[in-house]
């Protein structure tokens, strides 16, 4: 169960939740949230704090003191500036902006049936663009690929949880595949004797269904290594 004012930053509803086989719902910490906990008993709650306000704070109070939801899992998620917002939530993780998606997989996982973190993984040299048209397009070549992401071979350092467009073509096919990218790691120093490359390694978000099924496709035929 996802809880939010207002629309909730993409990074919630993480790729890796969407393909968990996993049943999501919404709602607003104002707006029927705690009846819906009550009705739905999620196995897990992650709630983000975008405003020191009252309503997300009363939703915190009545899901502890509520003998029908206080053994649910929470997650919340929330800027620097309003950490001390969440203290009395009793919270079992504290997640603060830029949200890390390795650090999200983690915490979920710890109350969730997840599948492993990484994927099968391809080894393929594609060129990706990655950028947007006011700040300028970039290019590296992928050291692997999988349905969730790949990892860029560049020098560039970007901060985890970063974001930006990504564009790039499947071998074979005219079309491009566009979506949001999000950085989840980042590697400096080479060692090619132990196959590690300077670069980062990015999570795919936003991914229209039907590209999605072309990756998966794509990798399910070519992949030979799994991790």
């Amino acid at each position: 169960m996802i809880v939010a004012e207002q629309r909730p930053d993409p990074a919630l509803v993480a790729p890796f939740l969407n393909g968990a086989g996993l049943r999501l719902v919404h709602a607003r910490p104002d707006h029927g949230a705690m009846r819906l906990a009550r009705r739905r008993r999620p196995s897990l709650i992650i709630e983000e704090v975008q405003a020191p306000d009252d309503a997300g704070l009363a939703f915190r109070r009545q899901l502890r003191a509520s003998p029908d939801t206080r053994e649910i899992p929470l997650i919340v998620v929330t800027a620097a500036e309003l950490r001390a917002r969440t203290d009395e939530a009793h919270a079992q993780a504290v997640l603060v902006k830029p949200i890390d998606g390795g650090d999200m997989f983690r915490e979920v996982r710890r109350f969730l049936p997840l599948p492993r973190r990484r994927s099968t993984r391809y080894g393929v040299n594609l060129r990706f663009e990655f950028g947007g048209d006011r700040e300028g397009w970039r290019q590296a070549f992928s050291r692997d690929l999988s349905i969730r992401g790949t990892f860029l071979k560049t020098d560039l350092q970007p901060a985890l949880g970063s974001r930006f467009d990504l564009r790039f073509h499947l071998p074979g096919s005219s079309a491009a595949i566009v979506c949001r990218a999000a950085v989840v790691h980042v590697r400096s120093g080479n060692d090619p004797a132990s196959g590690h490359s300077t670069g980062f390694a990015i999570e795919f978000e936003e991914l229209e269904e039907i590209d999605a099924q072309r990756l998966e496709h794509y990798i399910r035929l070519h992949a030979d290594t799994s991790d």
